[in-house]
């Protein structure tokens, strides 16, 4: 049912997504040595060890499977899913490049300033900690973890499978991609990736109703932008996007906790 993948571009993917899932190494030991530092804490080092040795080992396996799915699934859905890398593999000129880096940056730039004023209505019940790490530990996995690891996972696997099983599922064309089939996976999508952030979310202070709904919203806006580039140019502009919304939200969050607290 399915052409056979390009390996040279799972490689590429994979081993991309395995840059992402280290890049969140830093981030996460100092959280930790930050919240054991509380006195309720019991956590010990070893437990937190094994804990990361644990996540990597199963998101790992989750990310091959994630990519090569992808490949497929796109594939047969008549997308091409990285068309850039494409073109770097087989040395061929990538047709729209500078177009396709140039939007994607600025619609990611633009997610960035969005979210950051629209967070001005969320909650002044942060905790202190995440903000207090370097940013170059925040960026790094914001970069790479979240432009790299869920663009992976959530457009090119998780909204190409949406969209595959909507157009089989009720007979529809799913070669090339209609857009009524494409928004419902990319509305479903968003929204699964709205939900995939309230344990990052909660790791900054207690949910409420208001923050689960303001975190599942933005989320999934941004999820929204990143499934329509996906869609248009591939997932490399998905990539770049996240990474650029990235580059706004991580130094304005220190700056935005002290607005909300003294609001």
């Amino acid at each position: 049912m399915f052409d056979s993948v390009d390996w040279r571009l799972f490689l590429l993917l994979v081993t991309a997504g395995f840059v992402g899932l280290l890049s969140v190494v830093p981030l996460k030991t100092q959280f930790f040595e930050l919240t054991t530092k509380r006195p309720e804490s019991k956590t010990k080092k070893s437990e937190h060890i094994r804990t990361q040795v644990t996540a990597f080992g199963t998101k790992l396996p989750l990310l091959v499977v994630a990519v090569w799915g992808g490949l497929l699934l796109s594939k047969d859905l008549g997308l091409v899913a990285a068309p850039l890398m494409d073109s770097f593999l087989n040395r061929t000129e990538a047709a729209y490049f500078l177009k396709t880096v140039t939007v994607s940056i600025l619609s990611g730039l633009s997610v960035g300033a969005i979210i950051s004023l629209l967070m001005l209505f969320g909650t002044r019940e942060s905790g202190p900690d995440f903000f207090s790490i370097p940013l170059w530990k925040r960026q790094l996995a914001g970069l790479f973890y979240g432009g790299i690891v869920e663009e992976l996972l959530f457009r090119l696997f998780l909204l190409s499978f949406l969209a595959w099983s909507v157009s089989s599922v009720f007979g529809l064309q799913a070669r090339p991609l209609i857009s009524e089939v494409f928004w419902t996976a990319n509305i479903v999508s968003a929204l699964l990736f709205g939900v995939a952030h309230l344990p990052s979310s909660a790791a900054l202070g207690a949910l409420t109703k208001k923050s689960i709904a303001l975190t599942i919203l933005l989320n999934g806006f941004a999820g929204l932008v990143y499934g329509y580039l996906f869609w248009q140019s591939g997932i490399e502009a998905a990539m770049l996007a996240h990474m650029s919304t990235h580059v706004v939200l991580q130094p304005c969050m220190r700056w935005l906790l002290r607005v909300l607290k003294t609001a």
